[in-house]
């Protein structure tokens, strides 16, 4: 099975081969001759490359550098832990200081 593009330049609808082997396989068909073919579109390539690179782009951006939380916010979590073990009646293990962090 040959694969060939094929390009719409003109407004009556004629198909036109877009590359040079597109137009060997075309010369090779007898004029008459009846082909089946099953048609679809190409990917805008110039779009999909500028949506890819958006998308890294989006992934730099939000991905975060020294860590997923604040010292603030690291505080305050070290703070609850040290709150829930002096609930609780136990001490803080460096195991629980690990997972506060």
């Amino acid at each position: 099975m040959a694969h060939i593009q094929l390009v719409k330049q003109t407004s009556s609808g004629l198909l036109l081969p877009a590359t040079p082997e597109s137009c060997d396989f075309l010369h090779q068909i007898k004029i008459g001759e009846w082909i089946h073919a099953d048609f679809k579109r190409v990917c805008n390539y110039a779009f999909h490359k500028r949506f890819f690179k958006l998308l890294q782009l989006g992934f730099d951006y939000w991905t975060p550098v020294g860590g997923a939380i604040t010292p603030r916010e690291r505080k305050l979590v070290s703070g609850f832990v040290d709150y829930l073990c002096e609930s609780v009646g136990r001490e803080h293990t460096p195991a629980l200081s690990e997972a506060a962090e």
